[in-house]
């Protein structure tokens, strides 16, 4: 009898994991969410964030809203939110902030405007930063670029961008003198109907750091939504001005400096949901060092050499669009990008440094369930991996241990899926796994995920129905499978700041030699995108454990120059040769 029921229960077992990975392929074992975590303040606020910013301090810098219910549909009260926190062991139901931001120095704060367009009528203005582009700059402070400024009285609303930049340093804030000079795509119709208008407006701008320290800044829309909408909308099919000039902020001197024109730059490079933007680790034919890509799908190429140029100026089929689509389709639209881990010995793992991953996409477009890889070396697309789910406004994470992280997104085919995390192993030729751990919430458009030093993961926010009426105000953290693992410890690492180049040497502790060191850039990360997130493997001269001991000592060489890695700061980590990562140590890039 206790054969049978053995037997019956055996027979379950293997029916009820092969049912499972159908839905999970190639399962891995130990992962882990926390429970639900609640931000609010002190006075009963709920606080929805939808940037985030690890800082060099360890602290997370996050921007959004806040109000006085969990539900925002039912909120009587709520404002503008900015707040740091920093990331603990603790899981209790609610974390207190008690550092709201409350003086940030908007040209707009419900002011009054005559708004010539409108025939000269009285409109409240502000700004916020939601939707703004966001990086860190070379120095470690947070620059946020453009965001939302409405204009509105009881006949309407009108949404453009904000035409300036906001630079928070951890302790004070101070916004940025001039403005962008670049115009959007329908520049003569702005300088007809916005005479009095001599800059630009940016909403849903992206900020990429550049090898020179300066930061590059493409996309977004000039005006937005509102009256205006069906006299602006172009050819895009988008409510408002798609803004596709690009220009440089130079932190050093306080400047802009246009590159190209709106005019004189495809709309390949355009993406509602911002440009996705890379700075190459090394030129493309001696020229292009940054590569965009928009909704439509494309590779296009850029030179940030004077002067400024595209690869092919407005036209498409210069490089293979993403493929199994067209760019009527925009499958790009709520895809989640990042540029795969950068090795020492280029092509190891299958692809050519700067070759750009790309999960999920259109609603109901085969990219949606899809992983598709671009390599601009070679120009080609890699094969297709099926994630068999559908991720539209997924986000993608680069791992200590190499592998990228997808988690979240909206499904609209089935809202309850999609509930666990999938990985793809550049190292293992490009295989899909899937985490066990699952969790019970939605979070799509406008969730906020950040890589911690610890190697944890934080999710938050998101939006459940995919739409942006309502961000979640809570947070789990996350536990990849390395973190149940013996892991090595970093005992000591030479003093920085690191000259590219140069070699360092690192004592670690642990039961496994370690093999590699890798840095990963702190994540600055909105609407599942964090164009600067980059992981570089160092070259590894000499590691070995001591004798008789647990100790070990590796040295290593800083990356070879600042296109690799710009300046700036980075978590180390210690990978043993089991692939399990050390906690991180902060070091700066110079």
């Amino acid at each position: 009898m206790k054969f049978l029921y053995f037997r019956k229960f055996s027979i379950y077992l293997i029916l009820s994991l092969s049912l499972l990975s159908i839905f999970t392929p190639g399962l891995t074992v130990a992962d882990e969410f926390s429970s639900p975590i609640t931000w609010m303040t002190r006075d009963g606020m709920y606080v929805s964030p939808i940037h985030v910013v690890h800082l060099p301090s360890g602290e997370l810098f996050l921007t959004g809203r806040y109000r006085d219910t969990f539900e925002p549909q039912n909120k009587t009260r709520g404002g503008e939110a900015a707040f740091t926190m920093t990331p603990s062991q603790d899981t209790s139901n609610v974390l207190y902030i008690d550092n709201i931001e409350p003086e940030i120095p908007f040209e707009y704060r419900f002011q009054t405007v005559a708004l010539p367009w409108a025939g000269g009528a009285a409109f409240a203005g502000n700004d916020t930063l939601y939707c703004a582009g966001h990086t860190l700059t070379a120095d470690g402070k947070v620059i946020l670029l453009g965001g939302t400024r409405s204009y509105f009285n009881n006949t309407g609303v009108h949404h453009v961008g904000v035409p300036y930049s906001l630079i928070y340093d951890g302790a004070s804030w101070y916004r940025v003198p001039g403005y962008f000079l670049g115009m959007g795509y329908l520049a003569s119709d702005f300088s007809v109907l916005f005479p009095e208008e001599v800059l630009t407006w940016r909403w849903y701008s992206t900020g990429t750091r550049l090898a020179d320290d300066r930061i590059l800044i493409t996309g977004g829309f000039d005006y937005v939504m509102g009256d205006l909408s069906n006299v602006l909308r172009g050819f895009v099919g988008m409510p408002g001005t798609p803004n596709v000039s690009v220009e440089v902020y130079d932190p050093a001197t306080g400047t802009y400096d246009l590159l190209v024109d709106g005019l004189a730059a495809p709309m390949l490079l355009w993406n509602r949901d911002y440009t996705h933007t890379f700075l190459l680790p090394e030129e493309i034919n001696d020229q292009y060092d940054v590569m965009m890509f928009g909704e439509f799908g494309a590779p296009v190429l850029f030179s940030t050499k004077t002067p400024a140029h595209f690869e092919q100026t407005g036209t498409a089929g210069v490089r293979p669009i993403r493929p199994n689509t067209s760019i009527a389709n925009r499958p790009n639209h709520g895809t989640s990008t990042v540029m795969l881990p950068l090795r020492v010995n280029n092509g190891e793992w299958g692809y050519n440094n700067g070759s750009v991953l790309m999960a999920g996409g259109g609603h109901y477009l085969p990219q949606e369930h899809l992983v598709d890889i671009y390599d601009p070396v070679a120009n080609q697309w890699l094969p297709a991996i099926d994630l068999i789910r559908r991720r539209h406004h997924a986000s993608t994470v680069l791992l200590p241990d190499g592998r990228v992280m997808i988690i979240e997104g909206h499904d609209v085919t089935n809202p309850l899926l999609p509930l666990n995390v999938q990985y793809i192993d550049p190292a293992n030729g490009m295989v899909l796994t899937s985490g066990t751990a699952t969790h019970s919430e939605i979070r799509g458009y406008h969730t906020v995920t950040a890589l911690l030093s610890d190697g944890r993961v934080l999710l938050g926010g998101g939006n459940p129905a995919g739409g942006p009426d309502f961000e979640r105000a809570d947070f789990r953290y996350y536990s990849p499978d390395y973190m149940s693992q013996p892991r090595p410890t970093i005992v000591s690492v030479s003093p920085g700041p690191f000259a590219y180049g140069q070699y360092y040497a690192l004592v670690w502790d642990g039961t496994t030699p370690v093999s590699e060191i890798v840095l990963i850039s702190p994540a600055a990360m909105t609407h599942s995108f964090d164009e600067n997130q980059r992981y570089v493997q160092l070259k590894t001269l000499y590691s070995a454990p001591v004798t008789n001991t647990t100790l070990g000592v590796t040295t290593f060489q800083a990356p070879p120059n600042s296109r690799y890695a710009p300046r700036g700061d980075y978590m180390l980590f210690a990978v043993d040769e089991n692939r399990v990562p050390s906690v991180a140590k902060m070091i700066k890039l110079q």
